[in-house]
């Protein structure tokens, strides 16, 4: 494998454990074929770590140094996949808290290069040890996903943007299948078995989160295009369909954001970040924090301060970061919802907006 060849080249990484992550680990990968041959609409994300690294050097820098390479030798042989390498250090498979990623790690990461010791080192819990708040914050990535999207088709109308955007959708719908999973203590890894939980979950316990049923069909439909793909299923027919479908799921991912916003406040989870009134006060929180969030993000992007005195002098930057999206994508939303469909122009007034919490999401919070 290409990639493995470049990485295991450089003289850091020559007795590197390389660990395959994410869909493609679970062998769920969504791959579309195009005229011009294969397109993987996932990443092949790779989990990389050393048992004595050097002092001297930083494995981190260098590792995303050695990304850049392999992605550009990637493209230069007209293959079209985003490959990913994330450092971790080894004592982090010991020391491993309950999570989302965690869990996945220890059921389906793949040993691609080196020894399996470090997944053997990962210890086993059941799923209702993963903290809510880990669901939750997946919600609100997949927001910062869609700022994103909404950006892209606003400047861009070639197929590939369309078929980016509809895949964003389609990962979030499949996503809030695996946060709800969460909050109610099933969850599972792998999509097929996600979506039959939900198919036979009890929703007497998430009787507070409506439209249910409607949201279990669409779990069901996506999760049969995210496992196999065609063009036509990733096709619009116009920017309104697209728009009128986005518009369909950001009523859905708030309602959904909401109820979970309320099951944690309701329970006080510690560390949340989310407000004990409940997401009610949150959404009013969250006008407050933007002014805040923004100040973050220009520092953050000029370099700025270490992120732990930040987080001493600010709280929680992530979810000062996430309620700045939440806001901006409910906005949109709504004011999709008062222009009859067309939010080409609000959306412009928050291009800048939506870069730098987007730089600052990517640069701090995303793999953390």
């Amino acid at each position: 494998m290409m990639a493995l060849d470049i990485l295991g080249g450089a003289p850091t990484f020559r007795d590197a454990t390389v660990i395959l992550t994410g869909s493609l680990a679970r062998g769920e990968a969504s791959v579309v074929l195009c005229a011009d041959g294969y397109e993987s609409l996932s990443d092949m994300e790779f989990l990389v770590t050393l048992k004595n690294p050097p002092r001297s050097l930083s494995p981190g820098g260098e590792l995303a140094d050695i990304e850049a390479e392999v992605n550009r030798a990637v493209r230069e042989k007209g293959f079209c996949c985003h490959v990913e390498f994330t450092y971790a250090l080894h004592r982090y498979f010991s020391e491993a808290k309950p999570s989302i990623f965690s869990h996945e790690l220890r059921s389906c990461g793949k040993v691609v290069a080196g020894s399996d010791e470090p997944i053997s080192l990962m210890r086993t819990y059941s799923p209702e040890q993963i903290p809510r708040i880990d669901a939750f914050n997946m919600i609100c990535n997949r927001v910062i996903e869609q700022l994103e999207s909404l950006k892209q088709i606003s400047l861009f109308h070639d197929d590939r943007t369309m078929r980016i955007f509809r895949y964003a959708i389609v990962k979030f719908y499949i996503d809030m299948a695996t946060s709800i999973l969460v909050f109610v203590g099933q969850y599972v890894p792998g999509y097929q078995q996600r979506r039959d939980a939900i198919r036979v979950l009890d929703w007497n316990r998430v009787k507070a989160l409506p439209r249910h049923e409607e949201l279990v069909g669409k779990i069901d439909a996506w999760t049969e295009v995210k496992l196999a793909p065609t063009l036509q299923d990733l096709r619009y027919d116009d920017d309104a369909e697209a728009l009128a479908e986005w518009r369909e799921l950001a009523g859905m991912a708030l309602s959904v954001w909401a109820w979970e916003a309320e099951q944690l406040a309701a329970s006080g989870s510690a560390g949340s970040g989310v407000p004990a009134a409940g997401a009610g006060r949150f959404e009013v929180l969250a006008e407050m924090f933007r002014s805040q969030a923004r100040y973050l993000r220009r520092i953050l992007k000029g370099g700025g301060v270490p992120l732990p005195p930040l987080r001493y002098l600010c709280g929680d930057p992530r979810q000062r970061i996430y309620a700045d999206a939440v806001s901006m994508y409910k906005g949109l939303a709504l004011a999709m919802k008062s222009c009859g469909g067309d939010i080409r122009s609000e959306l412009r007034n928050h291009f800048d907006d939506i870069d730098t919490l987007i730089d600052t999401w990517r640069h701090c919070f995303r793999n953390s």
